[in-house]
């Protein structure tokens, strides 16, 4: 699950912002827990800026899809889990081509895909499907309709997000650095007064 995903469906009501890109970054694993963080980055509808949100994700017990996600949201009910995804051609389970994640009463539902031109050529139409015949598609409270993302128009952000990604590295780099400094110093200032 690591790694890069490109939201390529989501839930207007739930999510304004444009181009979303999210990065899952392994905290902690075990046998049967892992966590992972969120950071999403897009682009805000308002106004053209770049947004960062960080969020969470955990996985319970030994089957790979046992796991809650939260993506950083101020109006997240509860975390999302996934209800599918999709196995690459090799058949290794750490090679996911897309998810399907949502929430309790399959509201709001995003897909998050590692190659948006991949998912658009080979899975769209299975995705599709899917959240059509599965009642995702519509909400069937509101009426309103899943959007799909249009890549192509997003794609020239991507070196803006990747050298946000860069910056980020450098500060937790620098925060781990002064961490281990401190404690240094604290182990020092032991051994000083012994």
């Amino acid at each position: 699950m690591t790694g890069k995903w490109y939201t390529m469906i989501y839930d207007p009501r739930v999510e304004q912002d444009h181009c979303i890109r999210t990065q899952f970054k392994l905290l902690d694993q075990s046998p049967n827990f892992a966590s992972f963080s969120t950071i999403r980055h897009s682009i805000r509808a308002s106004d053209g800026s770049i947004r960062i949100l960080h969020g969470i994700g955990r996985k319970y017990g030994p089957d790979p899809f046992s796991m809650l996600i939260t993506m950083g949201q101020a109006n997240e009910p509860c975390p999302y889990f996934p209800v599918k995804v999709g196995q690459s051609l090799s058949g290794k389970n750490e090679n996911y081509k897309y998810l399907v994640l949502t929430q309790a009463l399959k509201q709001p539902t995003i897909v998050l895909a590692r190659d948006p031109e991949e998912f658009n050529n080979q899975y769209r139409e299975e995705v599709l499907d899917y959240l059509t015949r599965f009642g995702y598609w519509k909400n069937p409270l509101t009426g309103t309709e899943l959007i799909n993302t249009d890549w192509s128009k997003c794609n020239k952000q991507e070196l803006f997000y990747g050298q946000i990604e860069e910056d980020e590295n450098e500060k937790i780099e620098g925060i781990n650095r002064i961490e281990r400094g401190g404690l240094l110093n604290q182990l020092e200032g032991k051994e000083k007064r012994k």
